[in-house]
């Protein structure tokens, strides 16, 4: 497919280049055209145009074809495919790297398991002394994780608090508080959203590093440690994204429910007043 684009862009390129030699030919009768077409040497011109012949008409005189003749001489010389075999990868990646490529392939074959011992080993030598930082942090981290559904109080406390304050009733309490929660959500969806297309998308193929400061195996290490990042981001601030507008979307619902709830009551209030 690429050989065929490329013969397409030099043909058309070559046409393009006759057609601008052609317009740039003299007019000349039709027995002065004859004569130059007699004296016409391989892989020349004629030295003028009949007036009144186009270009397609000029090329049709000359038996020019110019798709044919780009393949003859350039496509023929070109091999329809291109094998690239595994000793030429080796031999382009080096020795050092070769043996890099061949654990890659051993851990997408096989994969990989990581326990904590080898965890540990990794980390430090002396597992008694130097990792007791490490411990106290996953130690920390446990607690953090039991704990963390208490604040999710703070919110909710702060929503109880605002719909207290102002409100009247219990569904003008209810009304602060979803109003709140929905223009507080909206804010978080348009701001997670503006932080994915001015920051994210912007800098998606240099987030770990940049592929143009590397080459061989460290470009295209680099290249994909940095898709891998975009799409964990990404699908952090796609679910960031999502519970925001489903909860906007919940407590709209619920604040236009009240509203007309509001609405019918009042009326029928008045109706029967009357």
């Amino acid at each position: 497919d690429s050989k065929t684009a490329a013969l397409d862009r030099i043909t058309s390129l070559a046409d393009q280049k006759l057609r601008t030699a052609f317009n740039a030919l003299p007019e000349c009768n039709q027995a002065d055209f004859e004569q130059a077409l007699l004296n016409l040497t391989p892989g020349s011109l004629p030295d003028c145009r009949p007036a009144g012949l186009d270009y397609e008409g000029f090329k049709d005189a000359l038996g020019i074809d110019i798709a044919s003749s780009v393949d003859q001489m350039i496509g023929d010389s070109m091999p329809d495919s291109w094998v690239y075999t595994d000793a030429q990868l080796r031999q382009s990646l080096g020795e050092d790297n070769a043996e890099l490529l061949d654990k890659a392939r051993d851990l997408i074959a096989n994969g990989n398991t990581i326990t904590e011992a080898d965890l540990r080993d990794a980390i430090s030598d002396d597992s008694d002394r130097d990792l007791q930082t490490f411990d106290d942090v996953r130690h920390g981290i446990h607690n953090v994780r039991t704990w963390l559904w208490a604040l999710w109080l703070i919110p909710v406390l702060l929503l109880v608090c605002i719909g207290l304050l102002g409100g009247r009733s219990w569904r003008t309490k209810l009304a602060w508080a979803l109003a709140v929660l929905f223009l507080t959500c909206l804010v978080i969806f348009i701001a997670v959203a503006v932080i994915q297309s001015k920051v994210i998308d912007q800098h998606a193929q240099s987030l770990i590093g940049d592929p143009a400061d590397h080459q061989g195996v460290e470009m295209v290490m680099t290249e994909k440690g940095n898709e891998i990042a975009y799409n964990v981001i990404s699908s952090f601030a796609s679910g960031i994204q999502s519970k925001t507008l489903y909860i906007m979307i919940g407590s709209g619902i619920v604040l236009l429910g009240i509203v007309v709830w509001t609405v019918v009551e009042s009326r029928r209030s008045h109706l029967s007043h009357n």
